[in-house]
């Protein structure tokens, strides 16, 4: 398992009892960019863990990184083919959460395998991501022509793999399906979520 703080935070604590060169704030805004393509977010493990457990009210974490920490900005939504008016299609949404910080590099990994995947899927109208890693947390929402052709996509790899070598680190994941139609799409976030409740 990874060190609670990266070797370059953990130095010796200067008179106000704080660690030398541990700045979230600078932290943060310097790995920002790492995960474009999934979440917004820092790099490795170590700092995920680091921050995390840090109080906001400790003065080590400010307010605002503490919010930022908590919820990473959704990805926007991708359109692979463009859906017929009046067809009906069949959405998804993923609820993906993780039982510990040190699977996050390996989902991440394989976040970025499963996206190649999707752009490539026959069948897939559009997706978007949301993520919050702080929390150990991860969705994925999507619309399909049919059933069949998400499942195809499901059985085949890198998907089918990676849904096994992922599940000893998941904790209870949900899946929700309904139809849509074009006019629905893209798909709201907050109202997809509501289906889990």
């Amino acid at each position: 398992m990874p060190p609670l703080a990266p070797p370059e935070m953990r130095k010796r604590p200067n008179n106000s009892g704080r660690l030398v060169g541990s700045n979230p704030r600078l932290i943060l805004s310097r790995y920002y960019h790492r995960f474009t393509l999934i979440v917004k977010g820092l790099g490795s493990v170590g700092r995920l863990e680091y921050l995390a457990r840090l109080p906001s009210h400790s003065g080590k974490r400010p307010d605002k990184t503490a919010s930022l920490l908590a919820s990473m900005p959704t990805t926007p939504w991708k359109w692979l083919r463009s859906p017929e008016p009046g067809r009906e299609y069949l959405a998804l949404l993923s609820y993906l959460p993780l039982r510990h910080f040190r699977a996050i590099p390996k989902f991440f990994r394989f976040t970025f395998e499963t996206q190649r995947q999707l752009s490539t899927a026959v069948g897939l109208i559009g997706y978007s991501l949301d993520a919050q890693p702080f929390r150990r947390r991860f969705w994925t929402l999507s619309v399909w022509e049919d059933s069949q052709v998400l499942m195809t996509f499901v059985q085949q790899a890198p998907h089918s793999r990676i849904m096994q070598d992922l599940a000893p680190h998941m904790d209870k994941t949900q899946f929700v399906q309904w139809k849509v139609t074009a006019s629905d799409l893209p798909l709201k976030w907050a109202e997809a979520k509501a289906r889990l409740r």
